[in-house]
């Protein structure tokens, strides 16, 4: 998976990271593996809070997303990471 792109959705980054080798027809085919795929992904996006270089977002009240999308640009999953999640961190 590579990030595609970065860009800004009202006050929150969205990360576009492309799977290059695997469908949304692939996902509907295996769910087990791309819902796992998923909840690893939710718990990992917390490790973005201590990121000095996002601190100005959550700082204005923004998050993080990361939209996972297939070579063809559909949506497998977002995982979201909001600013008050960073707060005690």
């Amino acid at each position: 998976m590579i990030i595609d792109s970065v860009h800004r959705h009202g006050d929150d980054l969205v990360q576009m990271i492309r799977s290059p080798d695997a469908t949304v027809a692939m996902a509907k085919a295996k769910p087990e593996v791309f819902e796992a795929l998923r909840r690893d992904e939710d718990e990992a996006i917390t490790e973005l809070c201590a990121n000095p270089t996002l601190a100005p977002v959550y700082a204005a009240g923004g998050g993080v997303r990361r939209r996972f999308i297939d070579a063809n640009g559909a949506v497998f999953f977002e995982v979201t990471l909001k600013s008050s999640h960073c707060i005690s961190h």
